[in-house]
């Protein structure tokens, strides 16, 4: 594949041999045309340390703004290499989403990973954050006793990720479409079609 300029043999692994047969027709058509422009928009990612609460949300509220230095603190150690790479926590909030399952709130974790996949340091972050918001909640003075009681359901990363972003084109003139059964304005205008279909009906997309 010609991506950016420079020419990349990319290894495959799949059941279908129809796939690679496709993306080396593929290669071939768009790298006499200039190949592909990929860009990185974003890679910030998002992971979630989900509980359970029954008590003054208010309280809770107030829990959080006191106890996150040191979330933060907690992982320190964890994030020191990543920051390093210009990468880390980059913010970290309590969300309130009882109004979708009682009693539901969450800690909602922004991290920059940089070249990374990021999932085993993400994942890590949120078992610290975890496991001192709960002993934190625990010696807190303001909470009752089943307010101290906090819930850890699971601390995962999340798979959506609006955020972590690659743009990536091809170019040619439409007449370069052209192929034995139509014209490339007719295959242009089908592809467009296609796509508006995807965008239309999630059994396509």
């Amino acid at each position: 594949f010609l991506i950016n300029g420079k020419l990349y043999a990319i290894p495959m692994a799949t059941e279908e041999s129809s796939v690679i047969a496709a993306a080396s027709k593929a290669a071939k058509f768009w790298g006499k045309r200039g190949g592909f422009k990929a860009e990185v928009l974003g890679t910030q990612k998002i992971g979630q340390v989900h509980f359970m609460y029954q008590g003054d949300r208010s309280k809770l509220s107030d829990f959080f703004l006191h106890v996150k230095p040191r979330l933060l603190e907690a992982v320190a150690p964890l994030t020191k290499n990543m920051e390093k790479r210009g990468g880390g926590v980059i913010n970290l909030e309590l969300r309130d989403k009882t109004e979708l399952l009682g009693d539901y709130f969450q800690l909602h974790c922004t991290f920059e990973t940089k070249d990374s996949m990021g999932a085993n340091f993400i994942n890590s972050c949120l078992e610290r954050f975890a496991e001192t918001f709960k002993a934190e909640a625990a010696t807190y003075e303001n909470f009752s006793a089943s307010e101290k009681d906090i819930e850890i359901v699971m601390s995962i990363l999340s798979n959506y990720v609006p955020d972590c972003v690659v743009r990536a084109e091809v170019s040619c003139d439409v007449e370069e479409l052209a192929d034995h059964e139509m014209s490339g304005e007719d295959f242009a205008a089908k592809f467009v079609r296609a796509l508006k279909i995807a965008e239309a009906e999630p059994y396509r997309a």
